[in-house]
């Protein structure tokens, strides 16, 4: 699986790679993001809204992608940003809406490390 990480943060993108398995691609910038998009087929996309202080934000991309739909990308808006992800959010209406902390929670119930949507193939394993 191969997923493309738009994430400013690199404590957010330490975490990214110890968790998720897969060919993972990391862009800051939503220009670098929209030309990996253009050129290379992606199975998911993490979309943070945020990008840095006077940089294009996440929108830019989801405008983007809006404009050149790809089937069967899964969109992981993990802003937590609420107004930037609620407008990421309405560009990209199939998009999901998880805030980065709750991307990779604990099942305490259980004590199990691990995460699984069961919507997709997307198996995120927790290191805690």
């Amino acid at each position: 699986m191969k997923i493309l990480i738009v994430e400013d943060t690199l404590e957010r993108i330490k975490i990214f790679k110890e968790i998720l398995n897969g060919e993972l691609v990391f862009t800051d910038s939503a220009s670098a993001a929209i030309e990996l998009l253009s050129s290379v087929s992606f199975d998911a996309v993490f979309l943070d809204y945020d990008l840095g202080e006077g940089r294009d934000s996440g929108y830019s991309v989801a405008t983007w992608i809006e404009a050149h739909p790809q089937k069967d990308l899964r969109i992981i808006i993990h802003s937590m940003n609420p107004v930037g992800a609620k407008k990421i959010s309405d560009a990209l209406p199939a998009a999901e809406r998880i805030p980065f902390p709750n991307l990779f929670p604990k099942d305490f119930s259980t004590g199990s490390d691990v995460y699984t949507n069961t919507d997709s193939d997307i198996k995120i394993v927790a290191v805690w």
